[in-house]
């Protein structure tokens, strides 16, 4: 029995999906760093020496294993919704944000530090425009079996890299792998690594790529991506109120002080993202013993509207009365449907008096 014919299923598989070696002494990891340094060159005005190019095959898990530590990691996304990752090392981050903040490189590169969303920002542009150089070069060299890795761009930033592997749906990935010096020949060592799915059916046409992007048509995202991210847990803060108070009476704070708030705050609690950015605004109430918020969608372009921003004056409990009792019972009109909806579930709308106010604990 020949050899071959001992060969795995999974092994055939992989030498069936293998990129194409090079054609006419074209490289596509060669195309990659000739991208990257003109870019860099370019925007940043910094030199960049290849130390080491390589090209593989590799499953989701193993891309997520060979992560390095304190590694950039953003999404990328293709045509048809192919995801696929860009991963910048300490140097390469550390390296490119020194360029472009200082204008140059410090000798000690810094200690490694967890990367952040600002981080993720400031390199998007970036490597967008690596990537669109890359597209251009495969399309002038005519290279017919680079289709798997045209038409990628910036996606999003994986702060948590641990969900990587089960985002990764595709059987294989082929990688693209420099090791770099940035500043020269002698300069920060650097690693960018992009991962790709290995496509089966065609890419859209190369040619097309260029006023793709011009056009600025964005990519839907894929089945995959949307499955992981619905599972993803994420914060919000529900803002009731703001006020401002003179840094004298900051300090004198102690439990059992009160803030005043309007009552309008009841009805317009404002539901904000980590990054302060206004998602919807809800209606405050009770139900069972918790307090709990009926959303409703905040018009396309609305931003946050300073709920009850204004000086005010916090309260001793000492000063404060025992009782406030409200001057005639609410009614479901006054405190809007939520009461109501909150009574026929067994808890309770709030009737918050005209001093609503919120207690330091």
């Amino acid at each position: 029995m020949d050899a071959s014919d001992d060969q795995m299923p999974l092994a055939r598989k992989i030498a069936a999906h293998r990129p194409r070696p090079a054609e006419d002494g074209f490289s596509l990891e060669r195309a990659l760093f000739t991208a990257l340094a003109r870019v860099a060159e370019r925007q940043l005005h910094l030199p960049v020496a290849l130390r080491e190019g390589g090209l593989a095959s590799r499953t989701g898990g193993e891309i997520a294993e060979l992560l390095p530590d304190h590694a950039l990691v953003l999404l990328i996304e293709g045509p048809e919704g192919a995801l696929g990752t860009a991963v910048l090392d300490p140097g390469t981050l550390s390296g490119l944000s020194e360029q472009l903040m200082l204008g140059r490189i410090g000798a000690t590169p810094p200690d490694p530090r967890k990367p952040t969303r600002t981080d993720a920002v400031m390199m998007a542009g970036f490597l967008d425009a690596v990537l669109t150089e890359f597209d251009q070069l495969i399309a002038e060299e005519g290279f017919s079996g680079a289709g798997w890795a045209t038409g990628f761009r910036y996606s999003a930033h994986l702060s948590d890299p641990r969900p990587l592997a089960l985002m990764l749906e595709a059987p294989l990935y082929h990688g693209l792998r420099l090791s770099l010096a940035l500043g020269g020949a002698e300069g920060r060592p650097a690693l960018l690594s992009l991962a790709m799915p290995a496509r089966g059916a065609p890419a859209p046409a190369l040619a097309d790529c260029p006023q793709r992007i011009a056009a600025g048509a964005a990519e839907p995202w894929g089945a995959p991506l949307s499955r992981v991210i619905e599972r993803v847990e994420v914060e919000v803060e529900a803002v009731l109120g703001r006020v401002t108070l003179p840094l004298a009476d900051l300090l004198r704070l102690e439990a059992g002080h009160s803030l005043p708030l309007s009552r309008q705050a009841l009805h317009m609690v404002q539901v904000e993202g980590e990054d302060g950015r206004l998602i919807c605004l809800a209606q405050l109430g009770q139900g069972n013993g918790h307090r709990i918020l009926r959303l409703r969608p905040a018009e396309e372009g609305q931003q946050p509207i300073g709920l009850a921003i204004g000086p005010t004056v916090a309260v001793p409990a000492s000063e404060q009365p025992l009782t406030r009792p409200p001057a005639h019972a609410p009614t479901a009109a006054e405190d809007g449907p939520l009461a109501a909806d909150l009574a026929s579930a067994g808890g309770q709308g709030d009737t918050v008096p005209a001093g609503l106010s919120e207690r330091v604990a």
